[in-house]
């Protein structure tokens, strides 16, 4: 039988927070603002959508890959609000970091140019020629970090989906 998100009683399935509608909005807003609605009426709005969507998804794809993590290890877990803070905490100090800071924003690049990037990554890796790795775009405006409240959002879904069930 299927576990419920948040439920007690059932065991849970690793990562099903994913599948939470909120989650599952935030990803599709995220992916059409960068793919289409940014080239269309680039602006505040369109500057903000991706920020205000990837500090709502990101922390519960974090909390996911760790349960899933420890399901593949075959570890016990059970779902952990623990978890999901830890999770918020550092994805919101990142996303400070890479928009407030030229380290911060240099390792974002970096980073996200090679999970994105990861075959030509690790092609580039595998021959040792690192000035071929792929580097993500990252727009430094301070002016982002009004949107860190965003990152709360998905900490107050997870938890309020727990009580419901």
């Amino acid at each position: 039988m299927r576990a419920s998100i948040g439920s007690e009683h059932e065991s849970p399935i690793a990562a099903e927070r994913i599948l939470h509608p909120a989650v599952l909005l935030a990803v599709t807003a995220l992916m059409l603002n960068d793919h289409l609605l940014k080239g269309l009426h680039p602006g505040l709005l369109t500057g903000k959508l991706s920020d205000v969507a990837g500090l709502v998804f990101f922390p519960v794809l974090l909390q996911g890959l760790w349960e899933l993590a420890l399901s593949v290890l075959r570890r016990p877990w059970r779902r952990s609000d623990r978890v999901l803070l830890v999770s918020t905490v550092l994805t919101g100090s990142a996303f400070a970091c890479a928009k407030l800071t030229a380290t911060g924003a240099e390792l974002y690049r970096h980073l996200f140019g090679a999970v994105r990037g990861l075959p030509s990554a690790l092609l580039a890796l595998v021959e040792g020629d690192l000035s071929r790795l792929p580097v993500a775009t990252l727009t430094r405006d301070p002016t982002d970090v009004l949107a860190l409240p965003a990152v709360l959002v998905g900490v107050c879904l997870m938890r309020s989906a727990a009580r419901g069930k």
